[in-house]
This record gives C-alpha cells, sequence and structure tokens, in this order.
C-alpha cells in the first residue's frame, strides 16, 4: 500500500496504526450489526472517521486513494479465491 500511495517512509510508519485500527474495526461490524443496511452505515461512518485520521498524515487525495486501493485488492483477491475454488489451484495474489 506505501507503494502504491507513493508514501515516505515516516508517513508510511505513522499510517500503520491506522490501517490496523481501521481494519479492525471493520471487522468487528460485520459481527455487531445483522441488519445489511446498518452494517453499511457503520462501515461508513468508520470509513470517513478513519479518512479523517489519515488526511492529517497524507492528505485528503491520498486518504481517499486508500481506501480506492483497499477495494481494488478486496476484489482481485475475491476474483482469485473464486477461481482457486473452481480450479483447485493456488492463490497469486
Amino acid at each position: 500500500m506505501s507503494k502504491t500511495l507513493e508514501l515516505k517512509p515516516s508517513d508510511a510508519a505513522q499510517m500503520r496504526p491506522l490501517v490496523k485500527k481501521y481494519l479492525n474495526e471493520r471487522k468487528k461490524v460485520y459481527g455487531r450489526f445483522s441488519d445489511p443496511l446498518e452494517r453499511e452505515q457503520e462501515i461508513l461512518n468508520i470509513k470517513i472517521n478513519s479518512r479523517k485520521e489519515m488526511a492529517s498524515i497524507i492528505g485528503i487525495q491520498k486518504a481517499n486513494a486508500f481506501f480506492q486501493a483497499n477495494r481494488t485488492f478486496a476484489v482481485r483477491y475475491a476474483k482469485s479465491l473464486k477461481s482457486v475454488i473452481r480450479n483447485g489451484r493456488k492463490i497469486n495474489v
């Protein structure tokens, strides 16, 4: 992610705990909300709060780019996983 966002080492070091916090908070949402719309709303709230924290370190454009890169990774991973299930191959993400 640091390479994708072209972060300086000092910025990357400051971002690591924020990214970890974001991912952990997001993971917890799935256990707390059974209603899909409430779950989506909570995830959106987490994204907005995380973006504010990240923007203070790397700026709003790179903070937004983080979420896009994270989504791109998730889509690629899901496609690879489906391919593995269909074809019985190893994942190359």
